[in-house]
């Protein structure tokens, strides 16, 4: 059905979204305001970019890489990717609905915050098989 090299092509598409818009809200709130509407807009390609992430990274992970299930780098990596993926959809997203001004610096941490768990979970994953001990 699917190869490797497709799979893991559409994987790195989904990554690439999620990243583009975690990037794009920092950008947002600390830079360049704009409407909620656009902003909320760009949330969706998030959303999907990252269930394509996931569903890919877990039919490669079944597939091809079988050594990855149950190893603590890749729990640490999901684990981060659901923190990610709470942080933007239950926080990030509401606050965006309020738009109100005292949200603002709420706003902020929390993009920082979603911004540093980006990092971390690219870290963990070009890292992975150096950090296994």
């Amino acid at each position: 059905m699917f190869t490797s090299v497709s799979l893991l092509t559409l994987h790195l598409l989904g990554v690439g979204l999620v990243v583009g818009v975690v990037f794009i809200t920092a950008y947002i709130v600390f830079g360049q305001p704009t409407d909620s509407k656009f902003h909320l807009k760009i949330r969706h390609l998030g959303a999907i970019g990252a269930m394509l992430a996931i569903i890919t990274g877990f039919l490669m992970g079944s597939k091809y890489n079988i050594k990855y299930l149950g190893n603590f780098w890749m729990e640490v990596k999901l684990g981060l990717i659901l923190a990610d993926g709470i942080i933007a959809e239950f926080i990030i997203k509401r606050l965006i609905e309020k738009d109100e001004k005292t949200k603002l610096g709420q706003l902020k941490f929390w993009a920082v915050l979603s911004v540093i768990i980006i990092i971390a979970i690219v870290i963990v994953s070009a890292y992975r098989d150096k950090l296994r001990g």
